[in-house]
């Protein structure tokens, strides 16, 4: 929960519109309704969450996209 919170209120600074029930939804793979671009925005914060966990801050090539 604490994560749906984060990426909300992340989005929501960018002007992203989903409330934490949409985003909760949406990591459960259901089909909400919402502008695609607010949709794709919150796949992507998810996504980018789940990559933190193997983001190694002392490795250059967790700095690059390729290594």
């Amino acid at each position: 929960m604490n994560r749906i919170r984060t990426v909300q209120g992340s989005l929501a600074i960018e002007g992203n519109t989903l409330s934490e029930e949409q985003i909760t939804a949406i990591l459960d793979g259901m089909r909400i309704i919402a502008s695609p671009e607010d949709v794709q925005e919150a796949l992507n914060a998810l996504a980018i969450y789940e990559q933190l966990k193997a983001w190694q801050p002392a490795s250059i090539c967790s700095m690059l996209t390729r290594c």
